[in-house]
């Protein structure tokens, strides 16, 4: 474990970005592969953070910071800082459209951005660590290794979409994680196309240039061994922790188990 509050980070009010400044970081081996766990007080702030006092309705929260707080507009989406940023010069896309889940429009246009900028976009769905339900992703110019370092397989289930130009794979894990690869607008129809077969109510989607991953949702948050709704951060390898003694205590065990609670078994 390290403290990291004399480090430099990326991201400044001059891009109009803020700063990622855990309190302190810890790194692990999950199924083999590394992930690294940050200590983020600050993010217990949030609102509408998900847990069993959240209401059950509010207003368009989304829209609101869209229409105040762009730093970069499109035909498609609003970027945005994130105020309670989990990565290196993150920002949020926001849907120009009243989407509850990003569509094929908002993916295309969200993933051609990608191409062009490097990085990873992550998305959570309501139920799967989203605080707020109008469609969005962040953008971070951070690639972790977590996902390239676990094991995968090609796959052919029969419910996986017919997308001319991508080809599906899946990580050698006990829970469904479903890759699709290619070019953006084939990835798009078919990351939106898969959408309309999941059944579960929640997903996590975490892209990089010219791959995508999905997670389908069966728990938000798989306490005991995380106390906190896993979201795509954590798909994609950060562990963000609001209190110290969580993020001291954590162990490999406690979050594969978290994963393994939180997905469901691989199908087809």
């Amino acid at each position: 474990m390290r403290n990291d509050d004399s480090l430099p980070h990326p991201g400044s009010a001059a891009n109009g970005l803020l700063p990622f400044a855990p309190r302190a970081r810890r790194t692990l081996r999950v199924f083999g592969a590394d992930v690294e766990l940050v200590w983020l007080p600050e993010r217990a702030a949030r609102p509408g953070r998900p847990g069993p006092d959240r209401e059950a309705f509010r207003r368009d929260l989304g829209a609101r910071i869209a229409a105040t707080e762009a730093i970069e507009r499109t035909a498609t989406f609003t970027r945005t800082p994130n105020k309670f940023p989990f990565a290196s010069a993150q920002s949020v896309l926001w849907s120009e459209r009243a989407l509850r889940e990003p569509d094929v429009e908002f993916l295309t246009a969200a993933m051609q951005w990608l191409d062009q900028r490097g990085g990873t976009l992550l998305g959570n769905s309501i139920g799967a660590a989203a605080s707020i339900p109008r469609a969005h992703l962040h953008h971070t110019e951070e690639v972790l290794p977590f996902m390239s370092q676990l094991a995968e397989e090609p796959w052919t289930a029969v419910w996986l979409p017919r997308e001319g130009g991508v080809e599906w794979c899946r990580k050698r894990v006990p829970f469904c994680l479903v890759g699709v690869r290619g070019e953006v607008e084939g990835m798009a129809r078919a990351i939106a196309a898969l959408q309309m077969s999941r059944m579960t109510a929640a997903v996590n989607v975490v892209a990089t240039k010219g791959e995508a991953w999905v997670f389908p949702r069966a728990v938000e948050t798989p306490a005991p061994q995380f106390p906190y709704a896993l979201g795509a951060a954590e798909v994609w390898g950060r562990w963000c922790y609001l209190e110290e003694r969580a993020f001291v205590a954590a162990r490999a065990e406690n979050l594969e188990q978290a994963f393994a609670s939180a997905g469901l078994a691989n199908a087809g």
